[in-house]
């Protein structure tokens, strides 16, 4: 007798769901309904003229609130790429182009991956699957690696075969194979130029590229914290509060601290899986080896190792070896161990920035 899958008795497993006119009542009920942990979010433009309750930040909140993880993966999976070399000449996007490249492989890699141990839901806008790209693309390539996908309408959980409407599509992602390897036109017996239909229905607008506030122009705030005197629990909670989307490890050594969840690889892991949090080492904000133990050790006063730990970045150039927008498109806070920023050079990093940058502001939690 086969095992039931998962994705349908409430375990791990990916499944779609579009928001639509819904208020955001009812969606959350639709997604209490389907035990749903984690959304993904595969819209490029996470926000929405209409429908407000779904602009992303509101969104998050709202999930949160009610324990769900919020995982955007617009940028990679998003219905409108980045590109032109992801549409023809008439504007439609050309999938098989979308499907081998790296950002979309990293994105479909990210999905599966939470997808091993929550229940994941991929949002888009369209409440039918039959006219959203999370089916006529993230679904049809699931499918090629044999992962069922389940869409949950307000009248039930639908499997792929139950969305007839678009069985000659689903169809032809199944038998359109050659963007493995890479080429989207092939040549018929007749020697003729043939192009893939895999694409989408209609012709897609591309992202406003109107002029935005620079980075440099916005203001910033970079959170801190450290992970000693903190449970598990109390870590990863307080960096879900407060909405953190990637963790930058400031520490010299992260690779033998006490807290077993504090480890490199443990934490990059535990961030992923439970909070949906990118995680980044960026040694260029840690001080040395030995400026560190010379503080620890009681050879350096607490002002003198401040000045030091100061020349040395700027003597790194850190303003402009280290993007800004490493901490402006996503809401950031930096880790290291101490309790407290107040004798840690966590908040040392974040004062010498905002001297150079302006218009940060440091939130130790």
């Amino acid at each position: 007798m086969n095992e039931p899958d998962p994705t349908w008795v409430g375990g791990p497993g990916i499944l779609s769901i579009g928001h639509s006119t819904h208020s955001i009542d009812v969606f959350m009920g639709l997604l209490r309904q389907n035990r749903i942990e984690v959304v993904a979010d595969v819209r490029s433009l996470p926000y929405s003229r209409f429908n407000p309750q779904y602009n992303r930040e509101r969104l998050r909140r709202e999930l949160l609130a009610a324990g769900i993880q919020y995982d955007f993966l617009g940028s990679e999976l998003g219905g409108r790429p980045d590109g032109e070399e992801f549409y023809d000449s008439d504007g439609h996007v050309l999938y098989g182009r979308m499907a081998e490249s790296g950002s979309f492989r990293a994105g479909l890699e990210r999905l599966t991956q939470r997808a091993e141990f929550s229940r994941v839901a991929m949002m888009c806008s369209e409440e039918d699957p039959a006219d959203c790209h999370r089916y006529l693309l993230i679904t049809g390539v699931l499918d090629l690696k044999g992962l069922r996908v389940g869409h949950i309408r307000c009248k039930g959980l639908e499997e792929d075969g139950q969305i007839g409407s678009t069985t000659e599509h689903s169809d032809q992602v199944r038998n359109f194979r050659i963007w493995e390897d890479g080429r989207y036109e092939q040549r018929d017996l007749f020697g003729q130029l043939v192009v893939s239909p895999w694409r989408s229905f209609k012709p897609v607008p591309r992202l406003d590229r109107s002029p935005q506030p620079s980075i440099a122009e916005t203001s910033l705030d970079i959170y801190t914290i450290g992970f000693t005197r903190k449970s598990a629990e109390e870590f990863f909670t307080k960096l879900q509060d407060n909405r953190i989307e990637r963790l930058v490890d400031v520490r010299v050594n992260n690779t033998s601290q006490l807290a077993g969840f504090a480890k490199r690889e443990d934490l990059r892991y535990f961030l992923r899986v439970l909070v949906g949090v990118d995680y980044v080492h960026e040694p260029l904000l840690a001080p040395t080896k030995e400026l560190l133990k010379a503080y620890r050790g009681g050879e350096k006063a607490w002002d003198v190792y401040e000045s030091d730990f100061l020349d040395l970045m700027s003597e790194r150039s850190v303003e402009s070896e280290i993007p800004r927008a490493l901490f402006a498109e996503r809401r950031v806070a930096l880790l290291c161990s101490e309790p407290t920023a107040e004798r840690c050079h966590r908040r040392l990093v974040v004062e010498y920035l905002d001297r150079k940058w302006r218009n940060i502001r440091a939130v130790d939690l």
